[in-house]
């Protein structure tokens, strides 16, 4: 490449270059993927990544030992804090909704067939997941509704009888649903330490596997539609830029350039 050539290029383009990205052999974007169908899984990680950026925010202000005052000076004081928090909310939300949909919109397809059958244990383990930690950070505002949710979780927990519930219920819920209601922080604090804690284990986690899901993606490719489609054209994986990329790929480009 000319020095010319060098002095053209963007910055984001000049950072992608020197970590390799460009000389990654994504395969093309075949003709059939230009349908809203296909992005469903680039906008749940485009709604997952914005969440974790907005929760990493939220963790600098957030206090266990006093939860809901704490969330209401979040909203009143910090700078932009109601945006931020409600922005994560609302994108927990998206994340969920638009989760349901590409589920079931590949198990229509048959998308879990062969041989995508570990892809879609993946991702029903993705969703549950996503499931637990909107439960553990939707209870971490300690509002009435996010006590109730963990007395009714915990009774739910216990309740099944199966050997051990007990204490599964005491390591995810530590000294109790009681507790959120205690006149002592340091009580309160246990509770909401361990909220916390499992909340972020599972994003965590939701990463770890969204790395594999997104990996089998890129090795299988993505499944077209049953029916004949004339735009489809066969296609042989190739190196490429990030404008050749799948929708998975070009959604956290987007997202990386947005956040420089």
């Amino acid at each position: 490449m000319t020095e010319t050539q060098e002095k053209k290029k963007g910055l984001i383009d000049q950072i992608l270059d020197r970590v390799g990205v460009t000389e990654a052999p994504f395969f093309k974007t075949p003709d059939y993927m230009y349908n809203i169908s296909y992005w469903l899984g680039a906008m749940v990680s485009g709604a997952f990544i914005y969440t974790v950026i907005t929760g990493l925010f939220l963790l600098l202000y957030y206090m266990p030992a006093n939860p809901y005052p704490q969330t209401q000076a979040i909203i009143n004081t910090v700078p932009f804090g109601s945006v931020i928090l409600f922005s994560h909310l609302y994108g927990a939300y998206i994340m969920i909704i638009l989760a349901y949909i590409h589920m079931f919109r590949n198990f229509y397809k048959g998308a879990y067939k062969k041989p995508r059958e570990l892809q879609w244990v993946t991702g029903v383990l993705l969703l549950a997941l996503t499931m637990g930690a909107s439960f553990f950070g939707y209870s971490l505002v300690s509002d009435v509704l996010g006590v109730n949710a963990i007395n009714i979780g915990e009774s739910l927990l216990v309740g099944t009888g199966f050997p051990g519930a007990t204490t599964i219920a005491n390591w995810l819920f530590g000294p109790g649903g009681d507790a959120a209601t205690a006149s002592n922080p340091l009580v309160k604090s246990q509770l909401f330490d361990r909220l916390l804690g499992w909340h972020i284990i599972m994003v965590f986690l939701i990463g770890v596997l969204f790395g594999i899901h997104f990996l089998m993606s890129e090795r299988y490719g993505m499944t077209h539609l049953q029916r004949r489609n004339p735009r489809f054209r066969h296609f042989t994986p190739r190196r490429s830029g990030p404008s050749l990329m799948n929708g998975g790929q070009e959604t956290l480009y987007i997202c990386f350039q947005l956040c420089l």
